[in-house]
């Protein structure tokens, strides 16, 4: 396996963010200290927590082209390996292994389905088991994760829990009515949730595409908005002690805690309370605009399918800011497009693009900065205009966080001199390589073509 390809996968992962294994546990079973052997990983990564590696396995390897049947997880030196199977083929097998834990997949469908078809396909094909316990007595639910530490120790971040009304459950006489009382349980605790109120003070955005499944040339995508909140009269489906990619994975799965289908137009996430709220076609205020009220506590992310001529990883966040414009860094325009999606759309074909400035009535303007890299850059504009971000070339560092909640003040934009790229990042710990030579990179935005924005050196004897 090339250092190459190891960067080129871990950056990957690394631009996706750190998840949280609340959902993505109830996917596996586990052996402990097992491991596989006689077998290649299709993918190795260093340094990573059990819930990031788990996550990997059912989020993100399929986005880098391989499907993943199982994961060993090295628990002394947090090595994850992924595997295309599940240990039993072409000579392959499971064996005894200190400080390994073997996690064979178990499901890919619902909450643990891949988010995209992996190019590669898988080395085995994957096999569907069905499982019925009290412990999870329906498939797909989020419920609690059943952990191998005790349940004292088990942290908020490892459980995913639907908010509840403190019922008691009834006296039941036998297994399938404890199953099936849990089941009304985690429905109760889902449709209890209060009908919304609408804020007097609303601006609003309008989303050309009003739809809540894309087609298999589509890719679903989200617009998002910070210190924005979603402003309808509805019941939205509730989940309590969900990191916000986890939140996007429901809506974009359609889906509810349970696991039921539910069709997902928007998503309100609240990063300190982890709370996040899922709303269907009713909230859109005339099927194609979301009234937004002030809130500095929310993020509101708005689903929309975009076809382009380059690949685009799904769920790319498309960060908006309302009423301001760009003046800086023009390097095209258009007079007559009639919407948001399809001038984002110019912006990832045209190659250089890194965010745009739209205008009610059709004009789009393409530039090759973008707020993120450079505040500065962005100016007040007008109720018609907007600035959005181009989620799919630029990088995840560059893009705000979305656990963070905020938006910065951004000042008036003042002359700046044409730089080549942007300042070197930090240095990534020594991930890549091998244990006998470590490796450690740093990466830039470059804004011309002859610019390097990948550095690499040599770590020192005991530098990790």
């Amino acid at each position: 396996m090339s250092i190459s390809w190891l960067i080129r996968v871990t950056l990957i992962f690394g631009s996706i963010g750190c998840g949280i294994a609340s959902f993505t546990a109830q996917c596996f079973t586990t052996r402990f200290n097992q491991a596989i052997s006689n077998a290649d990983p299709v993918a190795e990564l260093f340094e990573l927590k059990l819930q990031d590696c788990l996550n990997y396995c059912i989020l993100n390897a399929a986005k880098a082209g391989d499907g993943c049947s199982s994961v060993v997880y090295h628990k002394e030196y947090n090595t994850c390996q992924i595997y295309g199977q599940d240990g039993t083929m072409g000579g392959s097998q499971i064996v005894a292994a200190q400080n390994h834990d073997y996690y064979n997949r178990t499901s890919f469908i619902g909450a643990c389905q891949d988010r995209v078809v992996p190019r590669r396909g898988y080395q085995q094909r994957p096999r569907q088991y069905s499982v019925r316990t009290v412990n999870e007595p329906f498939p797909g639910p989020p419920s609690v994760l059943v952990s191998s530490k005790d349940s004292s120790e088990q942290s908020k971040e490892e459980s995913v829990v639907v908010e509840s009304i403190d019922r008691q459950l009834p006296v039941v006489d036998s297994e399938a009515e404890a199953v099936e009382a849990l089941r009304l349980k985690h429905l109760a605790d889902i449709l209890d949730a209060d009908e919304e109120t609408p804020a007097e003070a609303t601006v609003t955005f309008y989303n050309p595409v009003m739809t809540n499944v894309c087609t298999k040339r589509e890719v679903v995508s989200y617009f998002v908005l910070f210190g924005r909140s979603l402003s309808a009269k509805v019941r939205p489906a509730k989940l309590r002690g969900v990191d916000q990619s986890s939140c996007i994975m429901y809506c974009s799965q359609n889906i509810n805690a349970t696991g039921s289908k539910s069709p997902c137009y928007a998503a309100n996430y609240d990063p300190a309370r982890e709370e996040c709220r899922l709303y269907g076609r009713e909230a859109k205020w005339d099927r194609h605009s979301a009234r937004l009220a002030e809130d500095p506590n929310i993020i509101f992310a708005d689903k929309f399918c975009m076809q382009t001529q380059k690949d685009c990883s799904a769920d790319s966040p498309y960060v908006v800011y309302l009423h301001k414009q760009m003046t800086k860094k023009i390097i095209s325009h258009y007079p007559d497009v009639h919407s948001i999606v399809a001038c984002m759309a110019l912006c990832i074909d045209h190659g250089h693009c890194k965010a745009v400035t739209y205008k009610e009535g059709g004009l789009c303007i393409l530039h090759a900065g973008s707020p993120a890299l450079d505040p500065k850059l962005i100016v007040d504009g007008s109720s018609q205009t907007m600035v959005v971000e181009n989620g799919c070339q630029t990088s995840a560092r560059a893009v705000p966080s979305l656990l963070s909640g905020r938006m910065e003040r951004m000042e008036p934009a003042q002359e700046t001199p044409e730089a080549e790229a942007s300042e070197w990042g930090e240095w990534s710990g020594c991930q890549f390589g091998s244990r006998s030579a470590r490796l450690r990179s740093r990466t830039r935005e470059c804004y011309s073509d002859n610019c390097d924005d990948l550095q690499m050196e040599a770590c020192k004897p005991g530098e990790y």
